[in-house]
């Protein structure tokens, strides 16, 4: 508007932010569209052939480019007294994994035929098999030994627990403010940071009504004609 005399309106849902994070899969799309297609074909029939939800998933789940074989390297686990996940999204970083919890992959051995029949009861035992051996150890020595060998990997909190996490407070992404009604709250920080220009919350939600006065005088208004305008129930 500065430059041009003209402003414009600025149109966002929550549907097209929810498209834009899956961002990763709309380019799988362009990769595969043949078999994209015969997958929604697939599960429009099975809709109207009115089977259950998990016949849906199963059939998603064998197209689905995040291959449900390597699951077990991008989940969470139950450790003696604590609940861990870890995210490795690469074989380098599965292998990493493997060989920090102690397990042999054979998909990671030399020779390995991923047509071999035997290669699904192999990976079904090998997932029992970690669970059990992660289950010897605390969350905090696991996380240790992931650390060291550089597995993503970190303690499961519920949403509840997030406002009190040390990295999230270390990094300021929850910050305190006066509201002027509740008090002491608690609220998100910036999502963003800049080095040269840091962001900062400046003050909590205001209360309906609470900023009329300061803005009407900045718009030029005399404290008379506010109080007129009140009085008339024209503005709060």
């Amino acid at each position: 508007r500065e430059r041009t005399g003209k402003g414009q309106k600025i149109d966002t849902t929550l549907l097209s932010t929810s498209l834009l994070i899956q961002g990763g899969f709309m380019e799988v799309e362009e990769h595969g569209k043949q078999e994209k297609d015969e997958l929604v074909e697939t599960l429009g029939a099975l809709r109207q052939a009115g089977l259950p939800y998990q016949s849906l998933l199963d059939q998603q789940q064998i197209f689905s480019p995040f291959n449900t074989a390597f699951r077990i390297y991008y989940t969470t686990y139950q450790t003696a007294n604590d609940v861990i996940a870890i995210a490795c999204l690469s074989n380098r970083l599965r292998k990493k994994a493997a060989d920090a919890i102690g397990v042999v992959d054979p998909r990671f051995s030399e020779g390995y035929d991923p047509e071999d029949p035997s290669i699904a009861s192999a990976i079904e035992s090998l997932s029992e098999e970690m669970k059990s051996i992660i289950l010897t150890r605390t969350g905090e020595e696991w996380l240790s030994i992931f650390d060291a060998v550089g597995v993503p990997a970190g303690p499961v909190r519920f949403i509840q627990e997030l406002t009190n996490d040390e990295q999230v407070i270390a990094n300021d992404m929850v910050v305190d403010v006066n509201h002027s009604l509740a008090g002491k709250i608690r609220m998100a920080g910036p999502m963003i940071q800049m080095s040269e220009t840091p962001l900062a919350v400046q003050s909590a939600s205001p209360a309906l009504g609470e900023h009329t006065d300061e803005i009407m005088l900045n718009l030029g208004y005399s404290e008379g004609e506010i109080a007129d305008l009140k009085s008339r129930n024209i503005t709060l």
